[in-house]
C-alpha cells in the first residue's frame, strides 16, 4: 500500500472519446490550432477537440486534478472499433502529441511529461506516465467562447452491461514467481428487448449524473461529528502523508452481472462515491 501522497496521484486517465458538435466548441478549436506548422489541419482540429473537452471536464470537477497520458506511440496504434479504449478513429498519436505540445508552449496547460528511472537500491526501473491539467489561462479561453458542460458527449456510447462469466483459474508471473488466481471472463451481452431497456435506462441515468454536482459537504454533519472529522483528516495535511484523493469526474456507473447471467448480480459500479472510504460518506 501506497503510503506517501503527491499532487501527482490526484489524476485519471484521459478519456478521448469525448466529442461535441457545437459550434462554440469548434470555434475555440479554430483559435486554438493557429500556429501549428503544419497543412494537415484537420487532423490536429479532431485531436484538439477530443482533447480541449476533456481538459474542460477534468477542470469542472476538479481544477487540481491531473489528466494522465501515454506518449508511447504503440498505445495509438488502430484508434477506431478495433482499439480497446480510443474508440474515435481520428485520434492518433502525431496529432494529439503534437495539441498537448502546443498548449503547453502557449502555457494553456502544465505538463509533466513522464519517465522511467533506475533505483539503484533495488536494481530496478521504475515509469511513471505523463500528466497534465489545464491552466487558468485556458479555462477563461473556454469562458470566452461561452463553451458550456451541456455540450461535452461521447463519439461512441460505452457499454454499461458487463457480463462475466464463472470464476476460472489462471495464473501470471511476478518476479520471477507464478502467481495462481481466479479470473471471471467477459462474456458478449446479448441483445434483447430487455438488455436494451436496461442499457437505455443505465445511460440515461448517466446523463443525469454528468450533469449533476455529486460532492462532499461538510456543512451537513453535527456540530460534535464535524469536530470529530476535522480532527481524524488533520493528520493527512502534512507532506509525505498518505491522502484521500476524490476523483470526482469518474460519475459515469455500469452494471456488471456474473456467472453467465443476467439473473445474477446487477450492482452498479464506476461511481467515485459507490468505492469512497467510511469517512467520505459520513459528508455525503
Amino acid at each position: 500500500m501506497k503510503t506517501e501522497y503527491s499532487e501527482f496521484d490526484n489524476y485519471r486517465w484521459i478519456d478521448c472519446n469525448r466529442w461535441s458538435k457545437a459550434n462554440e466548441v469548434s470555434a475555440l478549436v479554430e483559435e486554438l490550432v493557429e500556429g501549428i506548422p503544419s497543412r494537415k489541419t484537420h487532423g490536429y482540429r479532431m485531436s484538439m477537440k477530443v482533447l480541449i473537452l476533456d481538459l474542460y471536464q477534468s477542470f469542472l470537477c476538479d481544477p487540481e486534478q491531473y489528466l494522465a497520458y501515454s506518449r508511447d506511440k504503440g498505445h495509438y496504434t488502430d484508434t477506431g472499433k478495433k482499439h480497446p479504449i480510443i474508440k474515435n478513429h481520428m485520434v492518433t498519436y502525431d496529432f494529439l502529441m503534437g495539441c498537448i505540445d502546443h498548449l503547453w508552449a502557449k502555457k494553456l496547460v502544465e505538463n509533466h511529461p513522464g519517465g522511467q528511472f533506475y533505483d539503484p537500491e533495488s536494481e530496478t526501473f521504475h515509469s511513471y506516465v505523463s500528466r497534465m491539467r489545464p491552466t487558468e489561462s485556458l479555462a477563461v479561453l473556454i469562458a470566452k467562447h461561452n463553451v458550456r458542460p451541456d455540450m461535452i458527449s461521447s463519439f461512441v456510447e460505452e457499454d454499461v452491461l458487463i457480463l462475466r462469466g464463472e470464476p476460472v483459474e489462471d495464473e501470471y508471473e511476478y518476479k520471477g514467481k507464478i502467481i495462481k488466481c481466479e479470473v471471471k471472463p467477459a462474456l458478449k451481452i446479448p441483445s434483447n428487448t430487455a438488455t436494451r431497456r436496461m442499457t437505455k435506462k443505465v445511460r440515461l441515468y448517466n446523463g443525469l449524473l454528468e450533469r449533476s454536482l455529486i460532492d462532499v459537504d461538510i456543512e451537513c454533519l453535527t456540530e460534535e461529528d464535524r469536530d470529530a472529522l476535522v480532527a481524524q483528516l488533520e493528520g493527512m495535511d502534512l507532506p509525505g502523508v498518505k491522502r484521500i484523493v476524490l476523483k470526482l469526474s469518474n460519475k459515469s456507473v455500469y452494471r456488471v452481472f456474473n456467472n453467465g447471467s443476467l439473473e445474477q448480480g446487477g450492482r452498479y459500479y464506476g461511481g467515485w462515491w459507490i468505492s469512497a472510504p467510511g469517512i467520505v460518506s459520513a459528508m455525503m
